[in-house]
């Protein structure tokens, strides 16, 4: 299945230290947007980079996620 693929594929890079980690985590989220552990990992890269707008978009979404779907 394309998660599962995807999802694989974000583990070795991000295990690799890769720059492409987090365009493959957010390709993950594509095919299975309910993946909280992606959304972590995206998270965790965007924080590394600087990027608070990426942050806090999928902090709001892994929220939704740990809460059941309530915002």
């Amino acid at each position: 299945d394309f998660a599962l693929s995807h999802r694989t594929l974000a583990q070795i890079l991000s295990a690799r230290g890769s720059d492409e980690a987090l365009a493959a985590w957010q390709r993950a989220l594509f095919y299975n947007p309910f993946d909280a552990e992606a959304h972590r990992e995206v998270v965790r890269l965007a924080e590394a980079r600087g990027d608070p707008a990426l942050v806090a978009r999928h902090t709001r979404l892994l929220t939704v996620l740990e809460r059941g779907g309530e915002g």
